[in-house]
């Protein structure tokens, strides 16, 4: 019989995804499996995500449901925000909404460095994730295949204490159609 080897990514210090940490996880699912994506389970999703915001301190400004993994940028509401508690918990109980699929052992995550976490380079990764479903051939915005180009768009405006936050994101198509 073959060896299964099993292996984990490697993670930062605990302290990495405490305090100031701004987090871009990716969970995909084990095989890359799809079939699992639906209203039901989105609706479930965002009702879980919000109650780890509550439960947790954090902030979601953009997630993104593929057919085979989730994308999630996370931050920090409170000092004692612990981002792998978090996941630990969402994991848990979206384990029981996936069945008979299930997560890959352990989710990606990319903490954002003090330079990524600015205004412009964190627009680059929320427009990641708010394009992924493009990129991924998933979605095409009303009009792109007549007017052959779509461009997103993120609006930050600042907040009293000097952090960016997202006041508007959409998808623009550069022409009308023709009709």
């Amino acid at each position: 019989m073959p060896e299964i080897k099993t292996f984990y990514l490697p993670r930062l210090s605990p302290e990495a995804y405490r305090a100031d940490a701004v987090l871009h996880w990716t969970l995909p699912l084990f095989d890359r499996a799809t079939g699992w994506l639906n209203a039901s389970f989105h609706a479930g999703f965002r009702e879980l995500m919000l109650h780890v915001a509550v439960r947790e301190g954090l902030l979601c400004p953009v997630y993104c449901l593929m057919p085979d993994h989730l994308h999630l940028v996370w931050m920090r509401l409170r000092p004692d925000t612990d981002q792998l508690h978090g996941m630990a918990f969402l994991r848990t109980h979206l384990a029981k909404s996936l069945r008979p699929f299930r997560f890959q052992k352990q989710a990606h995550d990319h903490v954002l460095r003090a330079d990524e976490r600015e205004q412009d380079a964190f627009a680059h990764v929320c427009a990641y994730v708010l394009n992924n479903p493009v990129e991924g051939g998933y979605f095409i915005p009303l009009g792109a295949l007549d007017a052959g180009e779509y461009r997103l768009s993120l609006t930050f405006s600042g907040t009293p204490q000097g952090r960016a936050r997202i006041t508007d994101a959409r998808f623009d198509v550069a022409a009308e159609p023709a009709l």
